[in-house]
């Protein structure tokens, strides 16, 4: 991810604490633990931000009241609308095959928020340098939703910004250059 895209401006936060989804609504979100922290979390609004694809489980999201479906959006406005959240969510399912890191992590750290996903593959927290808080269950994300509403739970910029360093394309291209050069 090119972290310079993003701005970190915690003015732009929206008054009421508020999550953001952003990302495909496939068969591989565990939708059933999203609807839970949903219903469990009244206080807070939910922002759905993606596309339906190959699902239908995505409707019931509609049924909630504290949850906002924005649809697809560009690179650009997803630029300009990650920072006015205060976490970034991903539920992903734990599948074979499904073990590769998603874009959207990198996004939700680059524009500045905390990130809660479900631990869907054993490396996670070593690809994104223990910087996601992972979360298996609805005790657990309801724990650290709580924690971040109070500033008990938050990450050190400094460290995600070299994490972010380490992972842009650039970089990573560097290496492999240098790695098929030497």
């Amino acid at each position: 991810v090119d972290a310079s895209r993003f701005t970190i401006n915690p003015n732009r936060k929206r008054k009421k604490f508020s999550a953001v989804y952003c990302g495909v609504l496939s068969e591989w979100i565990n939708y059933d633990l999203f609807f839970e922290i949903i219903s469990e979390n009244p206080d807070m609004d939910f922002h759905v931000i993606g596309k339906p694809f190959i699902s239908e489980a995505y409707k019931r999201l509609m049924s909630f009241p504290n949850v906002s479906i924005l649809g697809e959006k560009s690179p650009e406005e997803i630029v300009d609308l990650l920072g006015q959240y205060h976490v970034g969510l991903g539920f992903y399912k734990t599948l074979s095959g499904l073990d590769g890191d998603s874009m959207k992590l990198y996004e939700y750290l680059a524009a500045g928020l905390p990130v809660l996903c479900t631990e869907y593959h054993a490396a996670l927290r070593n690809d994104f340098d223990d910087l996601l808080f992972l979360c298996n269950n609805s005790v657990e994300f309801n724990r650290a939703l709580s924690d971040l509403k109070s500033g008990n739970l938050k990450n050190d910029q400094a460290d995600t910004d070299a994490f972010l360093e380490r992972s842009s394309w650039n970089n990573r291209i560097s290496v492999l250059f240098d790695k098929l050069w030497n």
